[in-house]
């Protein structure tokens, strides 16, 4: 397998962006091991089909806005619970 040198920052991008997908997952409240399985399984298994079709950089700034979004929800709901 020959990576182009475009290729790298691209792989340097998607580590971080799943990392930071996998850290938000495990801010989900009230899920038991079980169902964070399932997610983490759900999360590799798109990202494998995904990959296939080669989709730049827009997958990993598409994750890394989705986990984003998904940390500042769970932020706000954070705070107005124990405000």
């Amino acid at each position: 397998m020959h990576f182009f040198l475009a290729d790298y920052p691209q792989l340097v991008l998607l580590v971080v962006a799943l990392l930071s997908m996998f850290h938000v997952v495990l801010l989900l409240e009230d899920a038991e091991m079980e169902q964070l399985m399932r997610i983490v399984f759900g999360i590799m298994a798109a990202c494998f089909f995904v990959i296939f079709f080669n989709p730049g950089l827009m997958f990993p700034c598409v994750i890394l806005l989705l986990s984003f979004a998904l940390f500042n929800a769970y932020y706000y709901s954070f705070e107005k619970r124990h405000k």
